[in-house]
C-alpha cells in the first residue's frame, strides 16, 4: 500500500520550517524535505551541489529497493535560486516514492567549498516523504527550471 504526500501537505505547526540557516554568509532556506532556496548578498558562488536520497535498485530487481544517493550539480544560475528536487524526478526515476534533500554544498570558482548544510531528515520525518508517492502534477517542466544542471550520480 502506498500513500501520496509531500512535506507541504503536513501541518506547518508540526515542524520548525521553513528554517533559515546561514553558513559563511550564504543563506539556506530549508523550505521542506525537497525544496531549498539559496541566496547571498556579496559572495560569488560558482556551483551548488544538492545531495539527494531516493529509493531504487542497486543491482538485483528481485531485492527490496534501497536508499540511493544522488547529486544535482547546478552550474549556471542566478541568486536567489529555488531548487525543488522533485522537479528532477525524471533524472533519478525512483523505483518507489519521491526524492528528498540530504544536504547542500556551495562552491567558489576555484571549487573550494564555501558552505555545507545538512537537512533535518529525522526531525522532519523526511524518509516518510521519500517513501510516499510523488504527485507528478507538482513537477515543474524543464522550461520552468531556471538553472542549468547535471546529475552527476545516481
Amino acid at each position: 500500500m502506498s500513500t501520496t504526500g509531500t512535506a507541504q501537505e503536513r501541518d506547518p505547526d508540526e515542524f520548525d520550517r521553513p528554517r533559515t540557516v546561514i553558513d559563511n554568509g550564504i543563506e539556506f532556506i530549508q523550505w521542506d524535505c525537497s525544496r531549498a532556496i539559496i541566496d547571498t548578498n556579496d559572495i560569488e558562488v560558482a556551483s551548488i551541489a544538492v545531495h539527494t536520497h531516493h529509493l531504487g535498485y542497486e543491482a538485483d530487481y528481485y531485492d527490496e529497493p534501497s536508499e540511493l544517493d544522488g547529486t544535482i550539480e547546478i552550474i549556471d544560475f542566478t541568486l536567489p535560486i529555488d531548487v525543488r528536487v522533485t522537479d528532477h524526478y525524471p533524472d533519478f526515476e525512483p523505483e518507489e516514492g519521491s526524492i528528498i534533500i540530504s544536504g547542500v554544498e556551495v562552491f567558489d570558482r576555484a571549487n573550494q567549498r564555501l558552505a555545507n548544510v545538512g537537512w533535518p531528515i529525522n526531525e522532519w520525518r523526511c524518509r516518510e516523504v521519500r517513501d510516499s508517492d510523488l504527485d507528478l502534477t507538482a513537477i515543474r517542466g524543464l522550461d520552468e527550471i531556471e538553472y542549468e544542471y547535471e546529475v552527476i550520480s545516481r
